[in-house]
């Protein structure tokens, strides 16, 4: 299979630009018929394209995606390396999870003092709360914060 870059723009329904992008990053790496000078992509560049979104889609940064892609490329994306990246991944979720509630909370109560007509005490500050669920990647404890 062998497919010029608006063949392979239309079946990945990528611009383009981003499938320049993503060679100019390193994670497509086309052929290149050096007597027409086009890109032609195969069945791996999909499977490449097909990791990306997954990637991105799962909230992955295109870095750890092409750390990912290069051992994988390499043989070296050990079951353990994959366990690695996806724990890693997933406290980096649970702990985004734990910043939007606490940002929920605080603007609910922000609301609800406002529907009140600003009656009482305005709810606490913000940022005193986020810098506490700032967790420490190696040992996975709430950071302290100067406003303790």
């Amino acid at each position: 299979m062998r497919m010029k870059i608006g063949e392979f723009s239309a079946t990945t329904g990528w611009s383009i630009d981003t499938i320049r992008f993503y060679e100019s990053k390193g994670l497509l790496k086309p052929k290149r018929d050096e007597s027409s000078r086009y890109r032609y992509y195969s069945k791996d560049d999909l499977e490449i394209a097909e990791g990306i979104q997954v990637g991105r889609a799962l909230g992955f940064t295109l870095a750890e995606i092409q750390v990912g892609l290069q051992a994988h490329q390499a043989g070296e994306l050990t079951q353990e390396l994959k366990q690695r990246i996806v724990g890693e991944k997933l406290l980096q979720i649970e702990q985004k999870v734990a910043e939007l509630q606490t940002i929920q909370k605080y603007l609910q109560a922000k609301l609800d003092w406002l529907k009140s007509g600003e009656v009482g005490d305005a709810p606490p500050h913000l940022y005193a709360h986020l810098t506490k669920l700032k967790a420490d990647p190696i040992t996975g404890s709430a950071a302290n914060s100067k406003a303790d």
